[in-house]
């Protein structure tokens, strides 16, 4: 039978190192952790665990002294726990930090640095240079480095009245407060958290939490450590990315006790999915614990009646209460007794009482629980009384868990920390949080008037106001107000005064106002990632203030509830999604109820990437969609079917088919890949019904296609006719729904992705897209710019940014919003040098490449601008430029493939001549958005995911380009082999088989592969757009993911075609299943490659627009008359490439244009030409043979 910790332990522990040592002595062998994460887990033992501290240690022993500030900026992991316990075995002082992301701006760090003035920092290889501008002084050392030094040694343990760590409030950035730690505060603090959950000896403590804050760090990570319990811990980023992931982790490992913020809670109840959840057993998990920010009963009502499908019990929820300046616990329910809560009178609680509702305006509070083993809490009214049961005031502390004070802040610490209760002795940390005792149990109500709360990160009004005033002329400084309007809402609303002599212009112009009011939110969201609901102008002297001059931030939030402010306007976001909230509470009179984007975690591993020009080819149409407009009926006889059919075909193909060609293959009919899908929407559109992708591919017939939509009438229940999915629903989604205005909304999986390798390598811009044309006439640039604004308003993915890292966020602004990214030269070497790269330009000169004028000045400036990197969290993610001459005028467009894809890039491009030459186009509907896109993905069938798992996990060690290791790189530079073909022979053969270009295309791409490398079984990787609903071929923005393509060689080699054929059908089939959630259940191995696949190919075909194919491939050098202006493609080679070697084509009038890139660390040129060479040869046996037209590079 299992015990109690307390009965269990041989002593108590005074510090985490003695603790640490203890086990490391009697278990050294046990498993302490699990780090769980894609790539596979890592198990440690109480005894490597001890060891690696030590190293640390006795590295720190021999550069810092004890008493040293030591700042930890590390992603979380086993890295950073034993830099953490290094610190402490050291005799340091831990500085837990968020670590930056590469190129971003360090104020918090150096704000702590000229705070706590550290001597050392810990963190990794790839932050180094990038920290060396906040170093001051700091020595800066990379865990690599310490490895590397394997100091070992035997230290004296910390006494318990050390200092551990100061923990800075998260959300401090201009004067930070770093509460002081003591190792006695950290032992105390776990033991009252051990007996407060009534930990066992058996349990399993899981959690998905930040180390670099304390709910994470001290209630997750340390806690099982101190108890000698199992552990896991798994990747934040991972979480964020895909909450269900974390109750499907407590399945997977029993966990016993794990939990979160309010919010976490809420996004498992909005994301459940009862089918993925089959099989999940959550009957272990007993204490759920809930704390952070303040706990909503209608998410515990909400998860506790979903989850408790699956055994989850809700007598586990357990909600609890802390903050940092007592180390974290304060209180807590009794285990496995679930939570109770009070419906209070409002009114009654803004008076200071505790009344239960009996009708009106209702408060609903969930109880805190008791005070922790060894704490008393108090409730102290404002003359330092101490109020009685049901009186409402600030909850007081004492206890062995409440910190030393703030660093070197004795008048602050004086404050907080030593506050007396009339009628106690001794005295008493004030939390500044409003509550009430009742019957024992702690009941929070509110916090104090200023600190501002989201998903349990701490924010400082000052510090939003600051920034916020400074983010334009039109504001006031030392005049703004942030707030939360609400308790049980993360909405946050900043109330400002406008300049004096803005006063006029914000009357009069909405646009104004608007673009005033997104500047102040992107100032802040990117500043301090608090991401503002409502940006509220008022007149001079609106806001109310005390005699000394202080904002009275109670008094503007009564006001704005009141509608009692002189408003000149308000800019909001418009977005109810975040943190989980399923929607907002009424309206107050000058405000709208919205939540910012949930905050990030951290992020660590890899998952596959999407490649830098994977929408150049939608190369494999995608299966099942999202449902159709409604249109006519279809016809009541076959005749008029069929006629409908063969004009549909006619129109795509050129040719109207014969009654015999009813019966052959689609592909027969010269339709590729991105015809059929043109006309399946087609077909949906006229019929009013939903396809099967199935009945486009492989030797499937109009005959078929007619024969499903003939079907007389759907069977009674509403179900449809084979080769149907249902009827369309025109009001499912006629245009961009109120999911998919401004604000926030969930990322998607391949934008995640893309953000990580980002970050991951500072100086690549492998997913720069750049777009550029010649155009035969002067352009004005004052209508260019025109032209570019216009079209980055019609399109929301062209004003979207990602939230900060982690977040799983983007976030589109309001037209105007974001600076606009348009540079202009004249062609005459005028123009000031512009930011270029400093690397050699991409090995391969362009094919046909028009020339830009005879400077190269030119060239070099164009290319700095194409390549330039983004930043993905401040934007803007698109740019242009334009070189005029007197006749000519060349036209740059680069975006982030994080927004865009290559298919956007064309209907921007499209947009954009229309505006410049005057061409009048049909002006179709607006077509959904990116958002709309996303929400409206139908959800993986777990069919398909296990079917996919099945196949691609023994192939999880693949690796076609092995190298001896994978040495930290800061980019992947491309190098290019420029190579043309006859395009007939492909396409004969093609309608020969029935089948597509791109079958036999990547039958060849694979026996090339499987010759240079020698590998039978090769795999390459294509992409995959989610375009094949036809009402999303209009949409703007990053609508595609890769697929994996096997070729087996160890089969009949005379079989290729109809294997490579079978696999790409396959494709089809599994194609939902998205890339990255793939490559998390396989859990390939880490080796500095994309998983599963390093080598690409895409083949960019034909689709309707105003430019032709050719200008798909940019290389091509392709010319069109629009309007008697001659267009011509002007190459811009890539900087770098995402992959080890990856083949783009695409055809262009009477020959097929290739481009080869390759990174040449692992593909070098030799074996770069010699896969061109295998690729040309297999192409000449499957069809007639190919004649180069040129090469290049070779």
């Amino acid at each position: 039978m299992p015990v109690t910790v307390s009965e269990q332990s041989p002593t108590h522990f005074s510090t985490l190192p003695a603790a640490l040592s203890h086990w490391a002595a009697v278990r050294p062998d046990d498993t302490a952790y699990v780090f769980a994460s894609p790539q596979g887990d890592t198990e440690v033992s109480y005894r490597e665990l001890e060891r690696s501290a030590l190293s640390v240690a006795a590295f720190l022993r021999t550069t810092a002294r004890p008493g040293d500030r030591v700042l930890l900026l590390l992603p979380p992991g086993l890295d950073y726990l034993t830099a953490f316990l290094g610190c402490l075995y050291a005799g340091t002082v831990a500085v837990p930090l968020y670590p930056p992301r590469p190129g971003a701006k360090l104020d918090r760090i150096e704000a702590v640095v000229r705070d706590c003035r550290p001597t050392h920092a810990l963190t990794v290889d790839l932050l180094l240079d990038h920290l060396r501008s906040a170093a001051d002084g700091l020595r800066l050392h990379s865990v690599e480095e310490i490895r590397a030094a394997g100091h070992s040694a035997s230290l004296p343990l910390p006494r318990a009245a050390d200092l551990a760590f100061l923990q800075y409030t998260s959300g401090s950035t201009g004067t930070p407060k770093g509460v002081m730690v003591g190792h006695g505060n950290l032992a105390e603090n776990d033991r009252a958290i051990a007996a407060g959950f009534g930990v066992r000896s058996d349990d399993v403590i899981l959690s998905w939490l930040p180390l670099y804050h304390d709910m994470g760090l001290i209630g997750t990570a340390l806690l099982p450590l101190y108890l000698g319990v199992r552990a896991v811990l798994l990747d934040t980023f991972a979480f964020i990315h895909d909450p269900l992931s974390w109750p499907e982790a407590i399945s997977r490992y029993g966990a016993t006790c794990s939990g979160g913020p309010n919010f976490a809670y809420q996004l498992l109840a909005d994301r459940y999915d009862a089918e993925r959840l089959a099989g999940l057993d959550l009957s272990s998990w007993r204490i759920a614990f809930n704390g952070a920010e303040p706990i909503i009963p209608a998410t515990l009502e909400a998860f506790a009646g979903l989850y408790g499908r699956h055994g989850f019990d809700r007598g586990a929820l357990y909600p609890c209460y802390g903050l940092a300046e007592a180390t974290l616990f304060v209180s807590g329910a009794e285990p496995m007794a679930g939570y109770e809560a009070l419906s209070l009178d409002r009114r009654a609680v803004e008076s200071g009482r505790l009344d239960e509702a009996s009708e009106g305006d209702r408060l609903d509070v969930v109880s805190c629980g008791r005070a922790a083993v060894d704490t008393e809490i108090v409730i102290r009214s404002t003359d330092g009384r101490a109020l009685p049961d049901g009186e409402i005031g600030e909850i007081c502390v004492r206890g062995p868990g409440v910190a030393g004070g703030y660093w070197e802040r004795p008048e602050a610490s004086e404050e907080t920390f030593r506050a007396r209760v009339e009628g106690r002795d001794g005295t008493f940390l004030r939390t500044g949080d409003l509550g009430a005792l009742r019957d024992g149990q702690l009941y929070p109500v509110g916090r104090n008037k200023d600190l501002i709360i989201v998903a349990g990160r701490n924010f400082y009004p000052y510090d939003v106001e600051n920034l916020a005033s400074a983010a334009s002329d039109d504001l006031r400084r030392g005049c703004a107000a942030a707030f939360q309007p609400e308790l049980a809402e993360p909405r946050v609303v900043l109330v400002a005064e406008a300049a004096r002599d803005a006063v006029a212009r914000l009357r009069s112009d909405a646009g104004a106002v608007a673009a005033l009011g997104a500047a102040v939110r992107r100032r802040v969201g990117a500043e301090c990632g608090l991401n503002l609901a409502d940006v509220v102008l008022v007149y001079p002297g609106s806001i109310p203030k005390t005699s000394s001059g202080k904002i009275r931030r109670a008094e503007t939030r009564k006001r704005f509830l009141d509608g009692g402010l002189r408003l000149l306007g308000t800019s909001s976001t418009g977005n109810p999604m975040a943190q989980g909230q399923a929607g907002s509470s009424a309206l107050p009179a000058q405000g709208r109820a919205v939540a910012p984007a949930v905050p990030t975690g951290g992020e660590t591993g890899t998952t596959a990437l999407p490649a830098r020009d994977q929408a150049l080819a939608p190369a494999l149409p995608a299966p099942g969609a999202v449902g159709s407009p409604a249109a006519s009926a279809p016809g009541s006889g076959p005749e008029p079917l069929r006629a409908m059919l063969a004009r549909l075909v006619a129109a795509h193909a050129g040719a109207e088919p014969g009654a015999e060609d009813f019966a052959l293959p689609l592909a027969a009919l010269g339709l590729d890949s991105l015809k059929l899908v043109a006309l399946r929407g087609g077909i949906e559109r006229q019929s009013g019904r939903r396809l099967d992708t199935g009945l486009f591919y492989g030797d499937r017939s109009l005959d078929d296609i007619a024969e499903a939509l003939g079907t007389a009438a759907e069977p009674e229940g509403g179900e449809p006719a084979a080769g149907l999915t249902g009827r369309a629903d025109s009001a499912a989604l006629s245009g961009p729904a109120a999911g998919a205005g401004l604000g926030a909304h969930p990322a998607t999986e391949g934008q995640v992705q893309f953000q990580f390798r980002h970050e991951l390598l500072p100086e690549d811009t492998a997913h720069n897209l750049p777009v550029a044309l010649r155009i035969g006439r002067r352009l004005d640039p004052a209508r260019i710019r025109a032209a570019l604004a216009a079209v980055i308003a019609r399109h929301a993915a062209l004003r979207t940014t990602l939230g900060e890292p982690g977040s799983a966020t983007q976030i589109v602004h309001e037209p105007g919003a974001l600076p606009l990214d348009f540079t202009h030269w004249e062609a005459d070497g005028t123009f000031p040098d512009s930011a270029s790269h400093d690397g050699a330009r991409p090995g391969g000169t362009p094919l046909e490449s028009p020339a830009l004028g005879d400077a190269l000045p030119d060239r070099a400036r164009l290319d700095g601008i194409a390549h330039r990197r983004f930043d993905l969290t401040r934007g803007p993610l698109v740019r242009a430029a334009a070189i005029t001459s007197p006749d000519a005028t060349t036209l740059l467009l680069t975006a982030h493939h994080t927004v865009v894809d290559y298919w956007s890039l064309r209907i921007v491009l499209a947009d954009l001549l229309a505006d410049l030459l005057g061409i009048d186009l049909p002006t179709p509907a607006e077509p959904p958005t990116a958002a709309e896109w996303l929400r409206h993905r139908a959800p993986v069938a777990e069919a398909q995911l296990a079917e996919a798992v099945e196949k691609w996990r023994p192939l999880r060690d693949h690796l076609l380009f092995p190298v001896a290791s994978a040495a930290p790189r800061r980019r992947t530079p491309a190098a290019l082999l420029d190579f043309a073909a006859d395009a007939a022979g492909v396409y004969e053969d093609a309608r020969a088989h029935g089948h597509t270009p791109f079958v036999l295309l990547a039958a060849a791409w694979l026996r090339a592969l499987h010759e240079v490398t020698g590998e039978e079984r090769v795999v390459i990787g294509t992409p995959y757009h989610h375009r094949d609903d036809w009402r999303f071929a209009g949409t703007v923005g990053c609508l595609v993911d890769m697929v994996p393509l096997l070729g087996d060689f160890s089969a009949d080699p005379q079989d290729l075609r109809a294997r490579t054929a079978r696999e790409v059908r396959a494709a089809q089939r599994s194609a939902a299943v998205p890339f990255a959630r793939l490559v998390r259940e396989i859990e390939p191995p880490r080796h500095g490659q994309n998983p599963l696949f390093q080598a690409t190919l895409t083949f960019q075909q034909s689709a309707d627009g105003l430019l032709g194919d050719g200008f798909a491939i940019p290389w091509s050098g392709a010319r069109q008359n629009l309007d008697g202006v001659e267009v011509q493609a002007v190459d811009v080679p890539p900087r770098d490439t995402a992959f080890a070697v990856s083949l783009y084509g695409a055809r262009d009038g009477d020959r097929l244009v290739f481009r080869l890139e390759h990174q040449e660390h692992l593909v070098p040129a030799a074996t770069a030409a010699r896969l061109r060479d295998a690729f040309q040869e297999a192409l000449a046996e499957l069809t007639a043979p190919l004649t180069r037209t040129g090469t290049t590079g070779g």
